[in-house]
């Protein structure tokens, strides 16, 4: 009986650090930046999923600075508008089959998409790059990086 209950918490303490781990993992591109001031985090499914992140960097100076000279992000000119807006509209398809909570909070809209700012694009699928990716994107007016993760 002590050695089911010895292994039944040491089941526990692994899941509990692997809980603690994903709650705080930040993704390589996240680490590349300055801390954040605040941030809001939403997410629907499990193995098709969809990740849709703010955060803000409110009186923080060096973020626009970090970005610029980030060699992750380029910055968004006419030439690649296009693209981005056909990956926003993509996942924004995604959202309207999510919950209640992620559709309510979902606020980005293809109008803020302005030359000068900044975003970063990166596909694990390279035939069909909207399958599984990650768009980060930088509203230099508003200070927020957006995050948009979609799995399929």
């Amino acid at each position: 009986m002590k050695l089911t209950k010895k292994l039944l918490l040491l089941q526990f303490s692994v899941m509990l650090i692997f809980i603690f781990s994903a709650c705080n993992y930040e993704s390589g591109v996240m680490k590349t930046l300055p801390k954040y001031s605040g941030c809001e985090k939403y997410s629907y499914g499990a193995r098709d999923f969809v990740d849709y992140h703010k955060y803000y960097y409110v009186n923080n100076n060096d973020i626009s600075e970090s970005i610029k000279s980030n060699d992750n992000f380029q910055k968004v000119t006419n030439e690649n508008t296009d693209s981005i807006k056909n990956c926003i509209e993509y996942f924004s398809g995604r959202i309207n089959n999510s919950t209640d909570d992620m559709r309510n909070n979902y606020d980005f809209l293809e109008n803020q998409i302005n030359v000068d700012d900044y975003f970063c694009f990166i596909s694990k699928d390279k035939s069909n790059p909207l399958n599984n990716f990650n768009l980060y994107y930088f509203d230099k007016e508003t200070q927020i990086l957006y995050y948009f993760h979609s799995d399929v």
